[in-house]
């Protein structure tokens, strides 16, 4: 499992319905989002010593308009799509930058419960979904 995507679609029947809210919402979204709050979104914590790239990105095409919030390999897109659909997308590219608590089996035998990354198989789809 290297790549997960969550997306939320809701469909408007007039363009005019959508325009004036997403452009609401375009505008918070680049004039008031910071670092900080990508890094919460997350479920990270600002940290001194974090190295990773986290940016914001905003593009518009003939087809759409997009706003993009990044953090490492993870991101969370907002767009609409042909002016009927309003979109919100999360981007998970390496779900092992997540934790959580599970089951751990050491070498002896024993298993204790910890916060470990998450692995990439099909059984941390129901703990990343409850994350994102």
């Amino acid at each position: 499992m290297q790549c997960r995507e969550y997306a939320t679609n809701i469909v408007f029947k007039k363009q005019q319905d959508l325009k004036p809210l997403y452009g609401h919402l375009i505008e918070k979204a680049i004039h008031s989002v910071n670092p900080e709050n990508i890094i919460t979104f997350f479920e990270k914590k600002m940290h001194w010593k974090y190295e990773g790239e986290i940016g914001n990105n905003y593009h518009v095409s003939l087809e759409s308009s997009r706003i993009k919030h990044s953090m490492g390999k993870s991101s969370i897109k907002m767009y609409d799509k042909f002016a009927h659909i309003f979109r919100i997308e999360t981007t998970l590219n390496d779900v092992t930058f997540f934790k959580h608590y599970r089951e751990v089996i050491h070498c002896d035998g024993s298993s204790t419960q910890k916060e470990v990354s998450m692995k990439k198989n099909i059984y941390s789809l129901r703990p990343l979904r409850k994350i994102v």
